[in-house]
């Protein structure tokens, strides 16, 4: 169970202490260097809510304003990821590291997680499980913009009703016939997708790569299970 109370201290060098105290967060300041995890917590998911970084068309991914960019070295990164961004800016945690006063703190940390920007229907997965080899009925537009990309020399075309697993594998070859335009190497779990025609399909700015599975199930509708597996 993770404790909120423990005091944790920032790193001499911290951009994100030096940011915080910029932004006049309360109780930052220059010459001190620890505060209770809660709080440290609280400030970096009140300053992201404060500046509108979510994506307002996928909530999970934060945006970086240029301030934030320089700090994390992301222009994206998912919600997921803010702790592991935290940690990168403080001393290795110790097992005799004291404990703050920080009660009020957690209490208005939960309150911002259990407020997070709800979810999107486009990208709540949906309530059905398809096996590879089911046969789907493609999206007309998501179909279009996967054909774009398909390599001419290529036997294989991906037609309006295919296997879940061709999808799958068309949709990786478009992302990675464009990894350079979407793919930062600083964050690699993040496609920012922005100005694409595969952004209009999704309805998405960016999205890690956890959500993949989920953008392309609203983009398919199972006919029916393949022959081989309905004799079984």
């Amino acid at each position: 169970m993770e404790n909120y109370r423990v005091l944790r201290t920032f790193r001499p060098e911290s951009l994100l202490l030096e940011y915080l105290v910029r932004e006049k967060r309360a109780p930052f300041e220059k010459r001190k260097l620890t505060y209770p995890q809660s709080t440290i917590d609280l400030a970096m998911h009140s300053l992201i809510n404060d500046k509108k970084m979510y994506d307002p068309r996928n909530p999970d991914i934060v945006m970086c304003d240029s301030k934030m960019q320089s700090i994390t070295g992301r222009e994206a990164f998912s919600r997921f990821q803010i702790r592991g961004i935290i940690e990168s800016h403080l001393v290795p945690r110790q097992d005799t590291d004291p404990m703050g006063d920080s009660w009020q703190c957690e209490a208005e940390l939960e309150a911002i997680v259990k407020n997070y920007p709800p979810k999107p229907i486009h990208l709540r997965t949906p309530q059905f499980e398809i096996q590879s080899d089911t046969l789907c009925l493609v999206d007309p537009k998501f179909l279009e913009v996967l054909r774009s990309e398909a390599k001419p020399e290529s036997t294989f075309v991906l037609g309006p009703v295919t296997s879940y697993r061709d999808v799958c594998n068309a949709t990786s070859n478009y992302i990675l016939s464009k990894k350079d335009k979407f793919i930062n190497l600083s964050n690699i779990t993040i496609a920012l997708v922005k100005g694409d025609p595969i952004s209009d399909v999704f309805n998405v700015s960016a999205f890690s790569r956890s959500q993949i599975s989920a953008l392309i199930k609203t983009k398919v509708k199972p006919v029916r299970r393949s022959k081989r597996l309905n004799k079984h």
